[in-house]
């Protein structure tokens, strides 16, 4: 009975961490990807949500998964008023000179996005957690 409450616990932690990945940005204790070019191609504004894509293009090493890429949206570009983070989980390995499409998708109850039509994002990178 003890092993499978151990079991357990440790599958609720694991499952616990997992889910916390998607939440938070601006982590420092991570290794941030310097071989990967990231571009925004596009910034679109909807009702209830903010979206900016990009491809990011790999130019070292290969890239092996779970990574991530992430940024701050902020309401227009003096980038005085943060509205908060995002980050895309990416769980495919990218090589040497592949390049791939990335979406980051913002979205809040606290504010209604549309009135948002001229946001920025900064602090666009790509990372992995470490181990």
């Amino acid at each position: 009975m003890r092993k499978i409450a151990v079991i357990f616990t440790f599958i609720c932690l694991s499952t616990y961490h997992v889910s916390c990945d998607g939440d938070l940005t601006g982590v420092e204790d991570v290794d941030v990807l310097t071989n990967v070019d990231l571009t925004i191609t596009e910034t679109s504004v909807f009702t209830d949500k903010l979206e900016a894509r990009g491809i990011a293009a790999n130019h070292g090493g290969n890239i092996t998964p779970p990574w991530y890429i992430e940024a701050d949206f902020y309401s227009d570009d003096s980038f005085t008023l943060k509205l908060g983070g995002t980050n895309e989980r990416m769980t495919y390995a990218l090589g040497n000179g592949e390049s791939t499409i990335w979406v980051l998708v913002f979205s809040s109850d606290k504010y209604k996005e549309s009135e948002y039509n001229e946001f920025a994002i900064k602090n666009l990178r790509a990372y992995k957690n470490k181990d």
